[in-house]
């Protein structure tokens, strides 16, 4: 393990409540691999264009988990997680 963080928001619990249990598979999945290595080829973990320290990774085919720089640099807060449309929701 990296030492690399990840804290959960408000907003990220409460969409995670209403997740179902094969999407919380998946995103567990999602963040221990970016804790790990988030080069990973299947985390697409990539900048959002527009929203300065907001980056986003896949859960799964139409799922992502948007993540938010902190000021530390080995820490990301876990802003939301749903489907495709959640960048809306920023």
């Amino acid at each position: 393990m990296s030492g690399r963080k990840l804290i959960p928001s408000k907003a990220f619990e409460k969409a995670w409540a209403r997740l179902g249990i094969e999407q919380r598979k998946a995103a567990e999945r999602a963040m221990s691999r970016f804790l790990e290595d988030p080069s990973h080829p299947g985390l697409n973990f990539e900048r959002m264009q527009g929203r300065p320290g907001f980056w986003s990774i896949r859960t799964n085919k139409g799922f992502r988990i948007i993540l938010k720089e902190t000021d530390d640099p080995s820490t990301f807060m876990l802003a939301d997680v749903g489907k495709h449309d959640i960048y809306r929701r920023l």
